[in-house]
């Protein structure tokens, strides 16, 4: 039974075995429950019902999560590789590779990735500011400190633009009915 909610999670707080630290790795790194089942010498149905226990899922998805990390990091090397090679070729001695290369280049860099659109911020301050912000849409623009400027004033009328106005009929009409009674 949870304090916090009430309810039976079904949370088993039993840290994981070794055997169960390697299938987790092993599923995450796409190997098959049977495959997984052999290679940690237990029942395919045990391996069933490992991934039902939360901390097995835990370590699973931090795995998967490693993973694609890892991944992203090996995509943006490529990147970097892939553009200082193409950069050299603008060099090239021979004119069709020059060329080439030109044409490519001007080709990918039209792109968001290559050119460095789109990245988000670089200073702590205005990450939290800007998650504040969103999770408090109208009081996360004025309780932040200082004055607020023309932008924030913009974005409060916007904000009361898009607001459903809905009640304020009803409740106009439910006072329409009051006095003509």
């Amino acid at each position: 039974m949870s304090e916090t909610t009430g309810y039976d999670t079904g949370y088993d707080p039993t840290p994981l075995t070794a055997k169960q630290q390697k299938a987790a790795v092993l599923l995450a790194e796409g190997e098959t429950g049977v495959a997984v089942a052999k290679q940690v010498k237990v029942t395919p149905q045990t391996i069933v019902q490992w991934r039902k226990k939360h901390l097995f899922q835990a370590a699973f998805n931090l795995h998967r999560q490693n993973i694609i990390d890892a991944s992203r990091e090996a995509v943006r090397a490529g990147i970097h590789k892939a553009s200082v090679t193409l950069l050299e070729l603008l060099d090239d001695s021979d004119p069709k590779v020059k060329l080439q290369a030109a044409k490519l280049f001007l080709d990918k860099t039209d792109s968001p990735e290559m050119v460095g659109w789109g990245i988000g911020e670089t200073s702590v301050e205005k990450i939290i500011e800007k998650e504040y912000r969103k999770a408090h849409p109208l009081t996360g623009l004025l309780s932040l400190g200082g004055e607020p400027d023309d932008g924030i004033l913009e974005q409060i009328t916007e904000i009361v633009r898009n607001a459903d106005t809905r009640w304020v009929v009803s409740m106009k009409d439910s006072e329409d009915d009051d006095s003509e009674e």
